[in-house]
C-alpha cells in the first residue's frame, strides 16, 4: 500500500500553475477583514440573543447584523479567495495590487457608511453606502469575469459555475440596492435572501469543490465539461442549490 500511494503521488500531476499567484498583499487583507466581521457578527448574536429568542428578526439591529455576516465575513473572504484562485485555477496573470485596493477600497467605504447607516438610522447613509457596494462589487464581477475570459484553458465545469456565481453576487446587489432604495417590489426581499445565499454562496462553494476535490485525492476530472445537470446546481426561483443532480458533472478516477 505504501509503494502504490508513492507511485501515485509521483504520477499525480496538478491542474493548476501556482507560478500565477498574486502577492499576498492582495488577497490577504480581504481575508483577515472577513476574519475581524466574523468576530463582530459574533459578538453582535450574543447581545441580541434576548431579541432573536422573541422572533424579532426584522429589527435594525439584526437586519445590520446579519449583512456583517453577508457583506463583512462571507463576501469579503470570498473576494479574496477569487483574487488568489482564479489566476493559479486558469493559468492568467494575476490582477496588480492597485485594482484590488481599488475595489477593497471601495467595499470598505460603502460597507462602513452601509452598516453605519443602520446602525444610527439614517436612511441616505444606507443609500449611499449601497451605492458604495453595488460600484465596488460591479467592479469586483468585472474585474473576475476579466481574468477568466483571458484563460485559455478549456471551457468546463469550473467556469460555468464561477460565471453563475457572478451572475449571482450581481443580482444580489442589484436587488439589495432596490432593497435599500426602498423602490423594490413585493417579492424582492426573499429573491433577495435566495440569491446572496444560493446563486452566490452555495453556487461558489460547490465551484471550488469542483476544482479542489481532485487535487485533495490526487484524481482526475474524467467528464470536466458540463452536461444538462448544470442547470440543478442552482435554481433561485425553488430557492435550492447544489441539489443532487448537480453532483455527476464531477467524476474522478484514481490514477
Amino acid at each position: 500500500m505504501p509503494a502504490e500511494l508513492a507511485e501515485l503521488a509521483r504520477s499525480y500531476r496538478p491542474s493548476v500553475n501556482v507560478a500565477q499567484a498574486p502577492r499576498l498583499l492582495g488577497p490577504i487583507p480581504f481575508v483577515v477583514a472577513g476574519w475581524v466581521a466574523l468576530v463582530v457578527a459574533a459578538i453582535r448574536v450574543a447581545l441580541l440573543a434576548p431579541d432573536l429568542a422573541f422572533g424579532a428578526f426584522r429589527a435594525p439591529a439584526v437586519v445590520l447584523t446579519v449583512h456583517v455576516v453577508t457583506l463583512g465575513f462571507l463576501t469579503l473572504t470570498m473576494t479574496g479567495l477569487l483574487y488568489q484562485w482564479v489566476p493559479v485555477v486558469f493559468d492568467v496573470p494575476p490582477l496588480p495590487l492597485g485594482w484590488m485596493w481599488l475595489q477593497g477600497g471601495l467595499y470598505a467605504v460603502g460597507l462602513s457608511l452601509f452598516l453605519a447607516g443602520w446602525g444610527v438610522g439614517v436612511p441616505d447613509a444606507v443609500i449611499g453606502g449601497a451605492a458604495g457596494l453595488a460600484t465596488a462589487l460591479a467592479l469586483f464581477v468585472t474585474l473576475v469575469a476579466n481574468r477568466v475570459a483571458a484563460s485559455r484553458r478549456p471551457r468546463d465545469a469550473v467556469h460555468v459555475g464561477l460565471i453563475l456565481a457572478l451572475t449571482g453576487i450581481t443580482a444580489t446587489w442589484v436587488l439589495g440596492f432596490l432593497l435599500a432604495t426602498e423602490s423594490e417590489p413585493p417579492w424582492a426581499l426573499g429573491l433577495h435572501i435566495v440569491t446572496a445565499i444560493g446563486a452566490w454562496v452555495a453556487t461558489l462553494v460547490a465551484t471550488v469543490q469542483l476544482k479542489l476535490v481532485p487535487m485533495f485525492t490526487m484524481s482526475r476530472v474524467t467528464r470536466p465539461s458540463p452536461g444538462p445537470e448544470a442547470a440543478g446546481c442552482c435554481d433561485p426561483a425553488a430557492g435550492q442549490c447544489m441539489p443532487p443532480a448537480g453532483l455527476p458533472l464531477l467524476k474522478t478516477a484514481r490514477r
